[in-house]
């Protein structure tokens, strides 16, 4: 795997891939501190042979810097480049292409390099207050034994950076061997623009190079872009035009504490899907052409997907073009770093994406179409803190005692102008798990677990994990993505808890209110929000953005959260991109499919978009019924010996919504057919959380269809007495008697008991029969029901 390696305190992998040149300065090997050493040998029998005027060599160079003496300057040295160090803290190992030397003269002194080596890759040099970046920097010759370390878009000798103080040369011509090997020395030029204090340790560290000639291969071209790339072994759709993916993310860096919150930073990987290369420019007038990436970090907890951390920007430079995300020899990138080719990956470990000097605010970054300014704001606010511009946690928030049962999850968010131009911008985020320990007291780390969940962002995790979790894409018109998560609760006390967080993806137009339609009526408690802080402000407009929580109000049958306008104030506290806010009620109303709103912060069309998603549901319904809506009691509806009205007196009522604030003068009663109502409520309890039981002054009427109806809601259930009606076609007829004798004699039909329990008896058999005859023709004290029919429902 490729990979970017730090020294310094702070050093990242070098590229060093020679390339040819015209001009040939002579390089005199000059007495004092260097020497030179000649290896004897007979020119005519070398193994060196001139070719084009030059000889073309393969080789490596081994930089081992001393992290002290970096330290004492208050300096980060970072190199970047394709292969891994075989020590990452010392000595670090790379190869040179290939590179065109000029023919060597043995007799006393020899023309080495044409215009210098050229290191293909990059050097970044960082101090507390400035910041650059040297895209493939030459080494150049001197006549004075130092080899001058310069920018390859500025080679003048007045922008030296490093000198490479020459103390040894060795030519074996013989086996066509060259060995270069000295000590590094931070130029004048860098101490200066560096705005660096002088130390006293002035040596770095020191190199190596060790060249091998080689007249087969020639110098290496830019490979052409290629189709289709394979991911993991097996494919991946890939879209036209640049397509940059998080592939991977790796080992999670902390940097340290400041009262109760700490600085983290995260190793990415990227990877290019799509079917262009990607620029990775940071030089010259396209050096906004590179990718910017946010870090951040997300909490799951008791049901609430939280963001509990976030970062400044890192900017990208120098492509590394590896392999990550398709097969061996599939990348098509280049040798300079200027692009990340099609099927290529280009990682940052957590130490280059945590240098503070590299991280830009994120409010300079239009996420919609990935255009910024560069180079961009980086104020001298800093210090030596660990914690500014990085990811920042509170310890409330990592606490393992405090967040048992917490899953936490990382993610890393591409922005690229490329990327956007082609409308691939909405897979760029991507999160993996993982868990955090307690070292010591109020040391908290992050490791990584699982793998990663490429193309999706964080609040994608919520419904990974919880089932019960919902998450949708909210695409805004002329603007870009935001995304909804949420989860609704049904709670013991009969309240439901509504949980909704919303991530803004990549909208410029940002979010600045969040409505939730509530019914009339409804109860509600517990109204919240959560939201996640910009930090480490500098005094440029649009940095210090107002961390005021967002305000709610419950109006005209809406609750909704809001942050000041625009127009009041263009830095409040918007949900901008790369952040996730929370909104939170509990309310005595169980939910429904309808509309919530989000408003946009910045003006524009639309003003808001609906969403369709799960509300507090304005219906309250009748979910069950005993006895069970639209029976039919056929049993006798007198006591033949008494004449004492029998049926139903009492019906409970199960509710979708709890019942505990229910009152018998919510509920009426009306009856079609059976002579004039003469029933009234005379009790009405909740005895149960959605059961509500209410007590009639005596049975419903016979031949009458009655219906109880919940009046706020119009929910209701309507009853019916017919006696003989045994198999509930709405008429008494000898047909129910032959019902009830074919059901007691062979059992075909399923009837209930008050259809079939015509004596009220409580048990089933011959009796029964006959009192359906009784109550065809009328005997004791019952009228005769035969032809009798309720009315139409």
């Amino acid at each position: 795997m490729t990979a970017k390696l730090l020294a310094t305190g702070v050093f990242i992998g070098l590229i060093l891939l020679s390339e040819v040149s015209a001009a040939e300065p002579n390089l005199t090997p000059t007495p004092g501190p260097s020497k030179s050493r000649y290896s004897s040998g007979d020119s005519t029998s070398s193994n060196l042979q001139s070719r084009d005027n030059g000889l073309t060599w393969r080789g490596t160079i081994s930089v081992d810097f001393d992290p002290i003496a970096i330290s004492s300057w208050k300096l980060n040295l970072m190199f970047r480049g394709q292969l891994e160090a075989e020590n990452e803290r010392t000595t670090i190992t790379f190869p040179i292409r290939t590179s065109v030397l000029h023919d060597l003269n043995l007799d006393q002194r020899f023309e080495l390099l044409s215009q210098g080596i050229t290191l293909q890759g990059a050097l970044e040099l960082s101090s507390e207050n400035e910041y650059v970046v040297l895209v493939n920097p030459v080494l150049l010759p001197s006549d004075a034994g130092r080899w001058h370390l310069v920018d390859s878009n500025a080679t003048e000798a007045g922008l030296v950076w490093l000198e490479l103080v020459v103390s040894e040369i060795d030519l074996s011509p013989a086996d066509g061997t060259i060995l270069v090997a000295g000590e590094w020395v931070l130029a004048d030029h860098a101490i200066a623009a560096l705005r660096l204090s002088h130390q006293p340790q002035s040596i770095l560290g020191s190199a190596v190079i060790s060249l091998q000639a080689d007249n087969e291969s020639p110098v290496g071209e830019d490979a052409p872009d290629v189709e289709a790339p394979a991911v993991d072994g097996g494919t991946i759709a890939s879209a036209a035009g640049p397509d940059i993916i998080v592939g991977n993310l790796d080992i999670v860096m902390r940097w340290g504490k400041v009262g109760d919150v700490t600085g983290y930073s995260v190793g990415t990987i990227s990877c290019n899907i799509g079917t262009a290369r990607a620029d990775w420019i940071i030089n010259g007038p396209n050096a906004a052409k590179h990718p910017v990436i946010a870090q951040n970090m997300y909490r799951l907890k008791d049901g609430r997907f939280e963001q509990v951390g976030m970062s400044w920007l890192k900017h990208g430079f120098f492509a590394v073009n590896g392999t990550l995300c398709s097969q061996p020899g599939a990348c098509a990138g280049s040798l300079d770093g200027t692009f990340l080719g099609v099927g290529c990956s280009d990682p940052y470990d957590a130490n280059l994406n945590g240098q503070i000097s590299n991280l830009g605010p994120r409010h300079q970054v239009n996420p919609t179409t990935g255009v910024f300014p560069y180079p961009p704001t980086r104020p001298n606010n800093c210090g030596t803190s660990p914690i500014c511009r990085r990811i920042q946690v509170r310890d409330a928030d990592l606490d393992p005692e405090s967040n048992v049962g917490a899953l936490y999850f990382m993610e890393a968010h591409y922005v690229h102008s490329g990327d956007a131009a082609a409308g691939n911008q909405d897979n760029n985020a991507s999160y993996r798990p993982f868990h955090v320990s307690e070292v010591a007291p109020g040391v908290y780390t992050a490791g990584l677990t699982d793998t990663i969940q490429r193309q999706k962002p964080a609040i994608q995790a919520w419904a990974d994990t919880d089932p019960a979790a919902r998450v949708i894409n909210v695409d805004i018109p002329n603007d870009r993505r935001i995304l909804l998560g949420y989860k609704i609760t049904e709670m013991e006390d009969g309240w439901y808890h509504y949980e909704y967080a919303v991530q803004n993806l990549n909208s410029h137009r940002a979010a600045g209110s969040f409505t939730v339609p509530i019914p009339a009526g409804t109860q509600t408690r517990d109204i919240g929000f959560h939201d996640i802080n910009t930090h480490s402000a500098d005094n440029t407009p649009g940095s210090w953005f107002d961390s005021t929580d967002w305000t709610s109000s419950l109006e005209s049958e809406q609750l909704t959260w809001r942050c000041p306008s625009h127009a009041t104030n263009p830095d409040a506290n918007a949900l901008r991109w790369g952040s996730l806010y929370n909104f939170r009620f509990d309310a005595r109303r169980p939910p429904h499919i309808g509309n919530l709103n989000i408003g946009m912060f910045i003006p524009g069309t639309p003003e808001s978009v609906n969403v369709v998603a799960s509300v507090p549901s304005d219906l309250i319904e009748i979910v069950v019924s005993d006895p069970p809506h639209e029976a039919i009691d056929a049993r006798q509806p007198v006591d033949p010996a008494s004449g004492q009205p029998q049926g139903w007196n009492i019906v409970d009522l199960t509710f979708n919504v709890a019942t505990g604030e229910f009152l018998a003068s919510d509920f009426t009663i009306t009856q079609d057919g059976g002579g004039p109502p003469t029933l009234e409520i005379i009790d009405a309890q909740s005895v149960a959380e959605k059961l509500m039981r209410l007590v009639l002054s005596g049975p419903i009427a016979p031949v009458a269809r009655t219906t109880f109806t919940h009046t706020p809601s119009g929910a209701h259930v309507r009853l019916n007495n017919l006696p003989g009606d045994v198999n509930g076609d709405g008429i008494t007829t000898p047909a129910d008697v032959e019902a009830l004798i074919e059901l007691i004699y062979t059992g075909t039909e399923n009837l209930p008991p008050w259809s079939t329990d015509l004596d009220r008896s409580g048990s089933l058999n011959l009796v029964d029969i006959i009192r359906g005859v009784d109550i065809l023709n009328g005997a004791d004290a019952l009228d005769a029901y035969n032809g009798a029919a309720l009315p139409p429902p």
